[in-house]
């Protein structure tokens, strides 16, 4: 197993500016944009507390198009980090916000 430190190398670090999906649960994966990212509370990992704000860029699921959100990283993955499989699309979890 993997420590902590061999880890790190292995996660893709995005900033402000990342064009990303919020994973709501009934809307679907939303388009939207980081605007902040708030201090990581674990040494730069991604996990369920870290929090960043977003820029919606569309109307969808409660969400309205240039509405600002506080959000989990957990729960708000890059664009670049979403690939399909077959006929399903999954999410790549080895990023962080910095």
């Amino acid at each position: 197993m993997l420590t902590l430190e061999q880890r790190l190398p292995l996660c893709k670090s995005y900033g402000v500016g990342t064009k990303a999906f919020i994973d709501s649960l009934f809307g679907g994966m939303i388009r939207c944009v980081v605007v902040e990212i708030h201090k990581p509370k674990a040494n730069g990992i991604r996990v369920d507390h870290d929090e960043i704000s977003v820029k919606v860029e569309e109307n969808k699921g409660g969400y309205h198009k240039g509405e600002i959100v506080k959000r989990s990283a957990a729960y708000t993955p890059p664009r670049q980090q979403r690939y399909t499989q077959g006929a399903f699309y999954r999410i790549n979890t080895a990023y962080k916000y910095e």
